[in-house]
C-alpha cells in the first residue's frame, strides 16, 4: 500500500470509527465531503425519474453512511472503493425500478386497451375523446406525433364503434388510404411503447 493510500485508509477508518461508536452526524458529513466528486461523477450518468441532483446526492449520503456501519478494516479494502461500488449497485438498483415502473405503465397502455378505455365514452364527440386520451401522459405523447390525417382518422374510426365502409362513406376516402394511415396510427403507438 502506498502512502498516500495509508494516510487515506487511516483517515477513513478514524471517521469510520467515529460514526459507528456515536453516529456522529460530522464525522459523516466530513467523510461524505471527502468523496462528493466521486458522487458527483457517478450521478451524472444516471436519469432516474423523479430524483433530480440533490436526491441522488441524498440517495449518495445514505449508502456512504451505511458502508460506513458495514465496512470491514479488516479486509484491508479502501473505503472510497467499497463506497463506489455500493453507490453504483445502489444507482442501478433505482434505475431498474424506475425501468419496471415505465415498463408497467406501459403494459397499461397499448394499443387496444386505448379503445376499450375509451368505450365508455361511445357518445362523445371526437374532442371530448381528444381531452380524455390526453390525460394518459403516453396517449397524449402518441397523439402529439400524429399528423392531420392520421390524428382524424385516429378519433373519427379507430375510436368510434364505426365500419370502415360506413367512415370511407362519410369522408369521402378510400379504404386503402384508411387502412395505410390505421397502420401507420399502430406502428407510431406500439414504438412509443416499446421505447418507453
Amino acid at each position: 500500500m502506498r502512502f498516500s493510500d495509508k494516510v487515506t485508509f487511516e483517515r477513513d477508518l478514524a471517521l469510520i470509527n467515529q460514526i459507528k461508536a456515536h453516529n456522529a452526524g460530522q464525522a459523516l458529513a466530513v467523510l461524505f465531503n471527502y468523496y462528493l466528486p466521486l458522487v458527483k461523477q457517478n450521478i451524472r450518468f444516471y436519469r432516474i425519474c423523479c430524483y433530480d441532483q440533490h436526491d441522488l446526492l441524498q440517495e449518495a449520503l445514505v449508502v456512504c453512511y451505511l458502508c460506513a456501519l458495514n465496512f470491514d478494516e479488516q479486509q484491508q479494502f479502501p473505503f472510497g472503493a467499497f463506497f463506489k461500488r455500493s453507490l453504483r449497485n445502489r444507482l442501478i438498483s433505482l434505475t431498474r425500478y424506475d425501468q419496471a415502473q415505465k415498463r408497467e405503465a406501459t403494459k397499461q397502455c397499448s394499443y387496444d386497451d386505448i379503445a376499450e378505455m375509451i368505450s365508455f365514452h361511445t357518445s362523445t364527440s371526437p374532442d371530448e375523446i381528444v381531452a380524455i386520451t390526453h390525460s394518459h401522459d403516453c396517449i397524449a405523447q402518441f397523439i402529439e406525433q400524429l399528423t392531420p390525417t392520421e390524428h382524424f382518422v385516429f378519433t373519427n374510426y379507430i375510436l368510434q364503434s364505426i365500419t370502415l365502409d360506413e367512415f370511407c362513406q362519410q369522408n369521402k376516402v378510400t379504404k386503402a388510404s384508411v387502412y395505410t394511415t390505421s397502420r401507420r396510427c399502430k406502428n407510431k403507438l406500439r414504438y412509443l411503447l416499446e421505447s418507453k
